[in-house]
């Protein structure tokens, strides 16, 4: 049984970007809505994330999604539909979407398929993200190697549920400079 209070985002989470003149905005819970609970760390990491790459690449304005370009070096479908959801770079401007699980410092955290790692530009502005190692340590990467598509018995996988949403609350009330690690990419411009 699912827990019955999820972790809420609060104020630090919203998303607000233009698409074509018109501000959008997202809450943490639309964001988990999308990926949906399978998802949930995900959705926390991505809507944090964002959150500050808004804030330091744009910071006058929000954002436009016209002048968003993406560099991914985690393709996990929870980070892809995130991408979509609030950038719609994947499904308008596939070209401005870098898939390369080899992008990133050494410092950005191993993770089946590549590591967590993102670089964001808006206009000429653009920075790399990677998560703490504390949050995608080892603990994390055996949870979701080994429950994520449902392997163990019913207690491990009610025990997985419970950690996945004590992560993605911790995720959602950490500090912010305790969550990131954040650094201009040369080539992009000012930063």
């Amino acid at each position: 049984m699912l827990s019955e209070q999820l972790p809420r985002g609060g104020d630090r989470s919203l998303l607000v970007l233009l698409d074509e003149g018109y501000q959008v905005s997202f809450s943490w819970e639309q964001v988990f809505a999308f990926l949906g609970y399978r998802n949930i760390i995900a959705s926390a990491i991505m809507t944090r994330l964002f959150s500050r790459a808004f804030r330091e690449l744009s910071p006058d304005a929000p954002p436009d999604r016209e002048e968003l370009v993406l560099l991914t070096a985690f393709p996990g479908e929870g980070i892809l539909e995130a991408l979509e959801l609030v950038t719609r770079v994947p499904s308008r401007h596939p070209e401005r979407l870098v898939i390369d699980p080899s992008a990133g410092p050494d410092e950005a955290p191993p993770v089946p398929g590549g590591r967590f790692y993102l670089e964001i530009q808006v206009g000429q502005r653009r920075r790399g993200y990677w998560p703490s190692r504390d949050l995608i340590d080892d603990r994390f990467r055996e949870q979701v190697e080994r429950f994520q598509e449902g392997a163990g018995t019913a207690r491990e996988q009610e025990q997985y549920r419970r950690y996945k949403e004590e992560t993605a609350r911790h995720i959602l009330q950490m500090e912010e400079g305790e969550l990131f690690t954040s650094r201009p990419v040369p080539g992009g411009g000012a930063t």
